[in-house]
């Protein structure tokens, strides 16, 4: 059944619309406030109940369910299972630097991918000097690494990294 979304709600979705709704804002600063928690956890149980607590916080403001994805402009609550997953993915990506699952993590290495195949093709005269990956990229540097020219010479071997 369709549930309407209130402030409380977490969006999950991709965008600024999601990012920016006040149940996703809410629900970053619950992750946030149990991070260092997270990170000092020693087991997977505890870090379990973590992620549970995490869980429970954001389905107490929002007793319609709390996590919720857009499907042909109706909005359904996600599993417990889908709600498990995306607190997990933000705890990853808050310590993106303990994580190779955190998002930067994976953006690192599909820069550094890029650049050792301009390194390879070096001798077919492709210019791939860019800046080099840092802990605050933003979505679309990737894109800023290399001209249109280099983006077009690298051709499937870039499509498939993007993808």
């Amino acid at each position: 059944a369709s549930v309407p979304p209130t402030v409380n709600s977490v969006i999950c979705a991709r965008g600024k619309r999601a990012y920016n709704h006040p149940g996703n804002l809410r629900f970053r600063q619950i992750a946030e406030a149990k991070m260092d928690e997270y990170n000092k956890a020693m087991s997977k149980l505890e870090k379990t109940l973590i992620v549970t607590e995490i869980i429970d916080s954001v389905r107490q403001g929002e007793p319609e369910g709390g996590f919720l994805r857009e499907e042909n402009g109706h909005y359904y609550e996600l599993s417990q299972h889908a709600a498990r997953e995306k607190v997990g993915q933000c705890l990853r990506d808050l310590l993106h630097t303990k994580y190779k699952s955190s998002t930067k993590a994976k953006k690192r290495r599909r820069i550094e991918t890029v650049e050792a195949e301009c390194r390879a093709n070096e001798d077919d005269t492709t210019n791939c000097n860019g800046p080099s990956p840092s802990d605050d990229m933003q979505e679309g540097s990737l894109e800023q690494i290399f001209s249109e020219r280099n983006a077009s010479q690298l051709g499937n071997s870039l499509e498939q990294i993007f993808c």
